[in-house]
């Protein structure tokens, strides 16, 4: 049954309000509402100063390495795996115990240290000419039912700044870091419409199609 003229009115009105942004959230209110777990906030005690210790360390160690052995990719997309995955390695040999996610989405890693204590660490790799940009993007935190937050901790973020080697094309070198505690960010919501390929692709909504050989006509 299609609804009528005042329930359609009462349903676009209700629609455009859920759809309006909301700005400048706690994130550590949002992770404790979406998750059920307590984001505590890093602290000066002598075992995070400890832990903070570590976190530089490997940060600089893999800052000096990937400058003077720049990673080879197309594009800087393709740096932030090889970097997660040495970072990884240097803390494991600092001792740290890196869980394995359960889940999907944010963060990239779950650190658990000698004390017990958990961080949850967000890696980020940007271009140096593209620090000082706002976009959205630059963080995003998407609620799931299979949220890696499962545990009481503190969240952070390691961002490195990275820069390709003026003589040496798709050779990608770490030039900074920076260590952010997330428990003052401000994050916005805006809400979106989204919609799978199987869904836009359904054979319903196809009015034309053409393929550039018989090969390729089971894609379309």
């Amino acid at each position: 049954m299609e609804p009528g003229k005042e329930e359609y009115v009462e349903l676009r009105s209700v629609l455009r309000r859920l759809l309006e942004p909301i700005n400048y959230l706690d994130f550590p209110v949002v992770i404790e509402m979406t998750t059920d777990t307590k984001f505590e906030k890093f602290t000066e005690r002598e075992e995070d100063e400890e832990f903070l210790e570590i976190i530089k360390r490997s940060a600089d160690l893999l800052m000096n390495r990937v400058y003077v052995n720049p990673i080879v990719k197309d594009g800087p997309n393709g740096v932030s795996q090889p970097i997660e995955r040495a970072l990884k390695d240097y803390l494991e040999e600092e001792g740290l115990d890196i869980i394995p996610p359960k889940g999907s989405g944010y963060p990239d890693m779950i650190i658990r240290d000698s004390w017990g204590n958990i961080t949850y660490l967000e890696v980020k790799v940007s271009r140096l000419e593209n620090i000082g940009e706002w976009s959205a993007r630059n963080f995003n935190y998407k609620v799931s039912q299979k949220t890696k937050v499962i545990y009481d901790g503190r969240h952070l973020l390691l961002g490195f700044a990275i820069e390709e080697d003026s003589n040496k094309a798709r050779h990608w070198r770490t030039v900074s870091w920076r260590l952010v505690d997330l428990f003052n960010l401000k994050v916005n919501l805006k809400p979106e419409f989204n919609a799978s390929n199987p869904a836009i692709y359904a054979s319903k909504n196809i009015i034309a199609k053409n393929a550039i050989s018989s090969l390729f006509e089971v894609l379309i």
